[in-house]
């Protein structure tokens, strides 16, 4: 509709300024009609470029504040800054529920903007341990159905895969075994070209057998996503992503009494994981575990 909007000012513009124009030839005013027409031209000429620089400078500066938020610890003032965020989102609204509602390229990328905040405030909502605060903003996220289907950032899942997997950890965290295998067991058998989606599904399966105390299964699950998780290490090595799998690897040793292994495994987490969040559950995990030291 904005766009609209301003196509047609243009076109009113440009029709005035034309009108000037002719007006100043007919009294002979060759000056002024030319130097019209010159800055009628520049303007044309130059406002698409403005409107891609404009457009730039807002992305650069979306990013710059995703990056300092994604740099606070605390997971509280994490959420007051995301939520913050989400408000100021401009765009549709996820109340959108016209079918008949053709959403623009950039309805969508507002969307998706929007569904990766509202992500980013769900794992937020897991690290202060509030899982129904995380599960209610998996169902504002899974509102935005125009994006449901299409491809998540990373190109390995969708929109909608990638809030079935959040909603998992919720009924993990919250010991709902049971619904939690429900909800995932559709994905089991989805076909994916990317193997990191597979690595996805299988971490989370892998999480869930460990909950289960099905320690033959973690183990199966541990050995294929050991390689996927190597890869993506090293390309965001800040996040943790191989300390968190030797946090779960550790969980396995522990199910199967190998307490020894545990620990080292756990103390290298404690010495040399830069992810907080997992540091903190390694240390949790050591607390419940070895306060009192097992044979």
């Amino acid at each position: 509709m904005l766009g609209f909007i301003k196509s047609h000012i243009m076109l009113i513009f440009v029709v005035m300024a034309l009108s000037v124009v002719i007006a100043c030839l007919v009294t002979h005013r060759l000056g002024a009609a030319l130097i019209l027409l010159v800055n009628i031209i520049v303007a044309l000429v130059l406002q698409p470029v403005m409107i891609v620089i404009i457009g730039l400078v807002k992305e650069k500066r979306r990013q710059n504040m995703i990056k300092a938020i994604s740099a606070i610890t605390d997971p509280s003032e994490r959420i007051h800054a995301l939520e913050s965020h989400i408000r100021n989102t401009t765009g549709p609204d996820q109340t959108y529920y016209y079918l008949q509602h053709d959403f623009s390229v950039k309805d969508k990328t507002f969307m998706k903007q929007k569904a990766a905040l509202l992500f980013c405030l769900v794992i937020a909502h897991l690290e202060k341990s509030d899982y129904g605060a995380a599960l209610l903003v998996c169902d504002r996220a899974m509102l935005l159905h125009p994006i449901r289907d299409e491809i998540y950032v990373d190109e390995e899942i969708t929109y909608g895969d990638q809030c079935t997997l959040l909603v998992t950890s919720c009924l993990i965290y919250q010991r709902r075994f049971e619904e939690a295998k429900a909800t995932v067991e559709f994905l089991k058998h989805k076909e994916y070209r990317n193997h990191a989606a597979r690595y996805r599904i299988n971490a989370y399966l892998m999480v869930l057998a460990i909950n289960l105390g099905d320690t033959r299964e973690a183990r199966r699950l541990l050995e294929e996503v050991m390689p996927e998780t190597i890869r993506a290490d090293g390309l965001s090595p800040d996040y943790g992503i191989l300390h968190e799998l030797k946090l779960n690897e550790a969980m396995i040793d522990i199910l199967e009494k190998k307490y020894k292994e545990a620990q080292e495994k756990l103390d290298d987490i404690l010495k040399h994981c830069s992810c907080s969040s997992v540091r903190t559950r390694a240390q949790q995990l050591w607390d419940e575990e070895f306060l009192e030291t097992k044979p």
